[in-house]
């Protein structure tokens, strides 16, 4: 990856495209938010965890990647590279895919525990932020 989130208790920015994904790292970084980005539910199945590998790559910080409750899709995009899932299946499964991931340097999370926006598909990320975080105390 080439860069880092902003440190501070992160906001969960969810995407549709490159471009978005692109205009929120570019966004968090010149307003100093910290963000984690994640796909949309249902991006993962409709693109394939391989381009949102790329995305991830094209972007350069890491992406959490949404993957359902299902393990054939988290496996994928385990298989595709991706080292932080977001699984909302059986508990034993997420363990599995705990301890496969650990040794990876990676992360699955069950729920988003952060405070969150999710764009929509025609939205321009950057202004959705500036109209969302800009209503909280002392941001942008």
């Amino acid at each position: 990856m080439t860069g880092s989130p902003p440190e501070g208790p992160p906001w969960s920015i969810r995407f549709h495209t490159l471009r978005q994904a692109k205009d929120a790292r570019r966004f968090a970084q010149e307003h100093h938010i910290p963000v984690e980005l994640v796909t949309v539910d249902g991006l993962s199945a409709y693109l394939g965890a391989a381009v949102i590998f790329e995305i991830e790559r094209s972007v350069g910080w890491p992406v959490r990647i949404d993957v359902g409750s299902d393990a054939g899709p988290a496996l994928a995009a385990i298989r595709a590279g991706m080292k932080h899932l977001l699984f909302r299946g059986d508990a034993s499964i997420h363990r599995k895919l705990d301890d496969m991931l650990e040794q990876l340097g990676g992360t699955v999370k069950t729920r988003l525990d952060l405070p969150e926006i999710e764009l929509q598909i025609d939205d321009d990320a950057a202004s959705r932020l500036r109209s969302c975080l800009g209503k909280m105390p002392g941001s942008v």
